[in-house]
């Protein structure tokens, strides 16, 4: 028959011996050399333990330093960091009138492009002339761009290009109601909007290109939009022609932009110096199609901005002009030079002289990223030992890296040490102070501020001066670490 399992009472656990306990001293029968000898071994044993606790410790602290460290280091997110690196234009429509019925000639005159201050948007203004015969004409004009601002006159002559007229035609006034003006709609003397209604137009994508800003050069960035613009309306006009049968109408509005963000981004050089940095490197982009003729780009000081028409597209391009080419680099800190050597039979080496030493760098930069740096320096030690010097050094920089302010250049040239107030190797009196050699240095910025070792090799004296136990495969040095502010 089935039997009743029950389970044992709950006990509490008793660790499990690691090792024997030992025998009683009594049945060893062993001498207290023995006993001696055991007790030691195991208060090494104790001791290796907790030195192997202390350790594992220790390293785990170290591990945890490590991680904080690496965390640290990571580029924390900026406002930007999360933008893609371009975005595509958006292209804009804008005209030409079309005329309802009557017999008129339309003729694109021009464009006008003021790019704002902070160039994310432009101004465009776009100018056609009317022949027709004198009296009200009915108009079209298709666009994707709202509010648009109609205007006429009977010249050319634009007068709001240097000031900004336009209205927001956003706002309705009792005036517009009372007038017969659609919502969302403004007008001028001469010109009248009727009406905006849908447009089913469909007109061919337009591919993506982009100019440079400074020189109008077209290069390719990013994808082609995926399809024709969207939001096509047509504005319904009516302006009144004088007798004179030509009359001048502008159209004003608004274009967005998009961006591009590699072609023009920060150098190192820009980095390394605190007065050359952009604080702005996007480019932006745009684009309208319909208006021709030529073209007027008015920027402010501070900003660079070009237009092609590429394809029957008016296309510009704005950013923040780029930094001058030349900058200056400030170093103060210690260099440590080798005297000349000592007479024969001196006893013990050639000493060697510590100076406080200050460079200032003039740096041009090259066409791509890397610069030549002319400086000087003059170096003490506050007593009797002094140098005058200067060096040319070709300064390969390296890539700038997004998010980061992080950057350095490799040095490489030619270093001369002009006055000496001890002669070469600021200890062989009697000689003289001219020498020239070879620099090797590297400089590593955070930002404007960096640390840059150098080391300068100087060849021997060409003629010994007596007493001097220099040879031909002598040479002396002089090495400097100093710390750096660009300007």
């Amino acid at each position: 028959m089935p039997r009743l399992v029950v389970s044992p009472p709950d006990r509490a656990p008793v660790p499990a011996a690691r090792k024997s306990l030992p025998a009683p001293w009594a049945r060893r029968g062993r001498g207290a050399a023995r006993l001696a000898a055991q007790l030691a071994a195991r208060s090494g044993g104790a001791s290796l333990q907790a030195r192997r606790a202390r350790g594992a410790a220790l390293l785990g602290r170290v591990r945890v330093l490590l991680v904080l460290l690496a965390l640290l280091a990571l580029p924390l997110p900026t406002g930007g960091q999360g933008l893609p690196a371009t975005e595509p234009t958006p292209v804009a429509e804008l005209g030409p009138p079309q005329s309802r019925g009557a017999a008129v000639q339309v003729t694109a005159t021009g464009v006008t492009l003021r790019v704002q201050r902070s160039r994310r948007s432009a101004q465009v203004i776009a100018r056609w002339r009317l022949r027709a015969a004198p009296g009200p004409l009915q108009l079209l004009v298709p666009s994707t761009l709202r509010p648009l601002t109609f205007s006429g006159s009977r010249n050319d002559v634009d007068t709001d290009t240097d000031t900004d007229t336009a209205t927001d035609s956003s706002t309705n006034t009792d005036a517009d109601k009372a007038g017969g003006r659609a919502p969302g709609l403004d007008g001028a003397a001469g010109v009248e909007v009727a009406d905006v209604v849908s447009s089913d137009t469909v007109l061919p994508p337009v591919p993506e290109l982009r100019i440079d800003p400074g020189s109008g050069a077209v290069y390719e960035a990013g994808a082609p939009p995926p399809g024709p613009p969207a939001g096509l309306v047509a504005y319904l006009l009516t302006v009144e022609i004088p007798a004179s049968g030509e009359l001048f109408l502008r159209a004003r509005a608004t274009l967005s932009s998009g961006f591009d963000r590699r072609h023009w981004r920060r150098t190192n050089f820009e980095q390394a110096h605190a007065l050359h940095k952009r604080s702005d490197p996007f480019i932006y982009q745009f684009a309208v199609r319909g208006p021709a003729g030529p073209l007027v780009v008015i920027a402010e000081p501070g900003t660079v901005a070009s237009a092609r028409v590429l394809d029957g597209v008016v296309r510009a391009a704005a950013a923040a002009r780029r930094p001058p080419v030349v900058g200056l680099t400030l170093g103060l800190g210690p260099a440590v030079a080798a005297l000349a050597p000592d007479p024969p039979g001196a006893a013990g080496p050639a000493p060697l002289l510590v100076q406080g030493l200050v460079r200032a760098s003039l740096d041009v930069l090259l066409p791509h990223r890397d610069a030549l740096a002319l400086s000087v320096e003059a170096g003490s030690d506050l007593r009797d030992g002094h140098h005058v010097g200067g060096a040319l050094v070709y300064q390969l920089y390296t890539p700038a890296w997004p998010y980061l302010p992080l950057g350095g250049h490799l040095d490489l040239g030619v270093s001369c040490d002009l006055w000496q107030s001890r002669g070469v190797g600021l200890g062989l009196a009697g000689a003289p102070s001219l020498r020239c050699g070879g620099r090797l240095g590297i400089l590593a910025n955070v930002g404007y501020v960096g640390i840059s070792p150098s080391v300068d090799i100087f060849p021997p004296l060409s003629q010994m001066a007596p007493g001097s136990t220099e040879t031909r495969f002598t040479a002396q040095y002089r090495v400097a670490i100093l710390v750096t502010v660009g300007l």
